[in-house]
């Protein structure tokens, strides 16, 4: 046996070297089809199921405050609250650390610093690999020490074992180095490189500050009976009352969560993740298919030579065994293809914000990424010697006539085996793109969503704000909050000089600029009921360059800014909620300021309702404008064009940069560009499947090619006699053509089926859009056919040209 599995080898060899364009195309496929597949299958493994290299990992919990009527945004919990729940002793240990920061030395080296509660490490159970780790002295003294992390003391010290007391002054603290935390520490990500002792003032602590939210990251150790869904309900049970949280779980709609710390860290990839593993899985299969196909023809091409081995007692595992080494030896050229390629797929991935950078788990290809791609060959493999077993034993069957005919009789079971790999080719491929096409008619519904206003002749810049505030000393007799009003207006009025400006105004917080501010007010006529909802301070023409129609009453004039006036326009949910759709103009609401406790106003407009945060958001709260004479502090300005936004965006901000310096002009771009940013996380998702849809349409299309072409050389004799006889050219195309559409109608059915539950795993991505969108699945299902005739094109061509001379040669 050994001798013989040498001498196939030996064989294989030989024959593979024959065909360089047929090993060079199954490498390709194999080490592209299973490197994608080993990175996103390593991603989901180390995202969700890897655990977290912490003791007892599944006792670790994320405390958080959601902002529903801010669109979900986390703020984290309190000190005050961290320290109540501590003090409860129901919650276990928590442990805190800050978001990174960015410090400079005086070298004018940039370090990624972050604060962590001196219990944190041991929380953990993180020993550092050289010192020791923060204590409650370091805390309560406030002491200036700081540790490293292990790429920081790689990379800037060389990893030096006198690092242990070197002093780092970082911009107005002198600290001193007195621990270095190991590679896999990377609390809150990656990229951070020193840590200082998270220090509260005593005021953070008290216990009237618990709604003091400042996007504290708390984590905690639950006892051995709890659980997070447990803590959970304790939690929200605790507060469920408390008079102090209140007035937030009014305006911002907070609701407090405990997660498991690695679903909480990794909750934004789960969607997305499961659904690229499923279609790179449908490419790998699709792919397997293929190569299965390929590998039936080779075993037809031997046809002769396998029924002289029957007809001499040979058995079929000869056949499975010479097809499986040269599988092999393609196979491991396509692994180590593919172990090149996957840490370039996660590298994409990263870029196209799939994966995120920044999270505190680690994705990368080693151990699992290689044992993920020996799997995935094997698996391919299945179909390959299933392929070869059946059209081995079909080729026995029929040795007799393989021997007369010199291996050219026609095999009809074979071509069935082959037409089933191509009907599940197809219908994996229409799966896959009636879901892109799904995907893309929903991020095309929210890109032409009406937001309220006209985003499209837009542009928005940041203003006011700087590190060192406005340069004011050229504005006199005026109060300081007044004077940099001035200025910011009058550089705003400025950017009417830039060619194609129609319009200028300004709003302390623009629709989709990431900003947002809710308050409170109430209606005269129950002044102890207070409601939460956004509040605007606007140019009075603001609405006519935003174009946002007033729908009742009057948009603001000069007379709104007089002194005494206190006129208000709010939206359309404003009149909703609180007036059923009455006429409101004239009606009274009280709001106060800090100029005005108490103040009462008018209401002189309603607007429509204005989308602040993305296209599919659902009116959360309503909103309330004021008019104002000048921006205050730091506001948004906004130009309308009849050019292109994006061709203005450097005008704008080198106009805006010369008037109030650089430090004061931040974040300059059109509104189209910060309405698409709402939908990047789309984005990514959409790109990918289109690109898996078009392999799997491409391994589709080949393999009918592949199929029709063998085919015709089967049908070579009979396309003569038809030619001979009189047939036309056409109606010989025609038969081909139709062989490969016949495969289209079971394709298209059972690509239903599986459209169908790829609707159902993204129907809460679907937006205005239904699963059974007939667009989609038409425009799906014809150009399923125009690939499947211009894959059929050739072949058809060659048969049509056929000699009737052929047919003499074959009988």
């Amino acid at each position: 046996m050994n001798h013989g599995f040498w001498l196939n080898f030996r064989h294989a060899c030989r024959r593979l070297r024959k065909v360089p364009g047929f090993c060079l195309g199954v490498i390709l496929l194999l080490g592209i089809s299973i490197g994608g597949t080993t990175a996103i299958s390593t991603a989901s493994y180390q995202l969700f199921f890897k655990k977290l290299p912490y003791a007892q990992p599944e006792q670790l919990v994320e405390f958080s405050s959601i902002a529903h009527a801010m669109g979900g945004f986390n703020l984290g919990i309190s000190p005050a609250m961290m320290e109540e729940l501590q003090q409860t002793g129901s919650f276990g240990e928590l442990a805190a650390f800050e978001e990174i920061d960015a410090l400079q030395d005086t070298d004018g080296e940039t370090w990624q610093h972050a604060a962590l509660s001196d219990n944190l490490t041991g929380m953990l159970s993180v020993a550092p690999l050289l010192g020791r780790s923060f204590n409650r002295d370091d805390t309560l003294t406030n002491a200036p020490v700081a540790m490293l992390s292990e790429s920081s003391w790689r990379n800037r010290f060389g990893s030096s074992t006198d690092i242990l007391g070197k002093k780092i002054q970082l911009q107005e603290r002198l600290v001193t180095v007195i621990g270095v935390m190991p590679g896999y520490f990377v609390l809150p990500s990656p990229g951070v490189e020193l840590w200082t002792p998270l220090v509260f003032a005593p005021e953070q602590l008290s216990a009237e500050n618990i709604n003091q939210f400042i996007g504290l990251d708390v984590i905690g150790r639950l006892p051995p009976d709890s659980n997070a869904e447990i803590a959970m309900q304790q939690l929200q049970a605790f507060y469920a009352e408390d008079a102090r949280l209140a007035p937030m779980v009014e305006i911002t709609g907070l609701e407090l969560s405990v997660k498991p710390l690695q679903e909480a860290w990794a909750a934004n990839h789960q969607q997305v993740l499961t659904i690229l593993t499923i279609a790179i899985f449908l490419v790998l299969l699709a792919a397997a298919l293929n190569l299965a196909g390929l590998w039936m023809g080779r075993t037809l091409g031997r046809s002769h030579e396998l029924a002289v081995q029957t007809a001499l007692g040979g058995s079929r595992w000869i056949a499975l065994q010479f097809f499986s080494i040269e599988y092999l030896l393609l196979g491991i050229a396509g692994l180590a293809l593919s172990l090149l390629v996957s840490p370039m797929i996660l590298g994409w991935l990263s870029a196209l914000n799939v994966l995120d950078n920044e999270l505190p788990i680690q994705v990368s290809i080693g151990f699992t990424g290689v044992f993920f791609a020996v799997a995935f060959l094997f698996l391919s493999a299945l179909p390959v010697l299933l392929a070869v077993w059946w059209q081995s034993s079909q080729v026995q069957r029929y040795s007799a006539s393989r021997l007369v005919t010199g291996g050219k009789a026609t095999n009809t079971a074979g071509n069935r085996s082959r037409n089933t790999l191509i009907v599940a080719q197809l219908a994996m491929a229409m799966s896959l793109l009636v879901t892109v096409t799904l995907l893309l008619q929903s991020w095309r519904a929210l890109l032409n969503e009406d937001l309220g206003f006209d985003s499209q002749r837009l542009v928005m810049a940041q203003i006011g704000g700087g590190q060192d505030g406005l340069d004011i000393s050229d504005i006199n007799d005026q109060s300081a909050d007044t004077r940099a009003g001035l200025k910011m207006l009058a550089a705003i009025n400025q950017l009417h000089s830039i060619p194609g400006v129609d319009q200028a105004s300004f709003t302390s917080i623009a629709p989709f600029s990431s900003s947002e501010t809710l308050s409170t007010y109430s209606l005269p006529d129950a002044p102890d009921v207070e409601y939460g909802g956004r509040t605007r301070q606007v140019g009075i023409n603001f609405f006519d360059t935003l174009n946002v129609p007033i729908l009742a009453g009057q948009p603001f004039g000069q007379q709104h800014l007089s002194e005494g006036s206190n006129a208000v326009i709010v939206d359309q949910e404003f009149v909703r909620r609180h007036f059923a759709d009455e006429n409101v103009i004239g009606r009274l609401i009280q709001y106060d300021t800090p100029e005005q406790p108490g103040g009462i106003y008018e209401i002189v407009g309603v607007s429509t309702t204005v989308k602040h945060a993305r296209p599919d958001e659902e009116p959360e709260q309503p909103t309330i404008y004021f008019p104002a004479q000048l921006p205050y502090r730091s506001a948004h300005a906004l130009v309308a064009t009849s050019l292109p936004p994006a061709s203005l965006v450097d005008q704008v901000r080198t106009v805006l940069q010369t008037q109030l310096g650089e430090e004061n002009v931040g974040q300059v771009s059109s509104l189209q560009n910060l309405v698409r940013r709402t939908l990047r996380e789309r984005e990514p998702q959409l790109i990918l499947l289109t690109v898996f849809g078009c392999i799997t349409v491409l391994l589709a299309a080949v393999g009918i090619y592949a199929l029709l072409g063998y085919a015709v050389k089967q049908r070579t004799a009979e396309f003569g006699v038809r030619l001979a006889v009189g047939a036309d050219r056409w109606r010989i195309r025609q038969l081909v053509l139709n062989s490969g559409l016949r495969l289209l109608g079971p394709g298209i059915i059972l690509g239903i089926i599986g459209a169908l539950a790829g609707g159902t795993l993204i129907r809460d991505q679907l937006y205005s859009v239904d699963i059974m969108h007939p667009g989609s699945w038409a425009a799906v299902a014809g150009f399923l056919v125009l690939i499947v005739l211009l894959a059929g094109l050739w072949p058809s061509e060659q048969a049509a040209r056929t000699a009737p001379t052929e047919a003499l040669r074959y009988e």
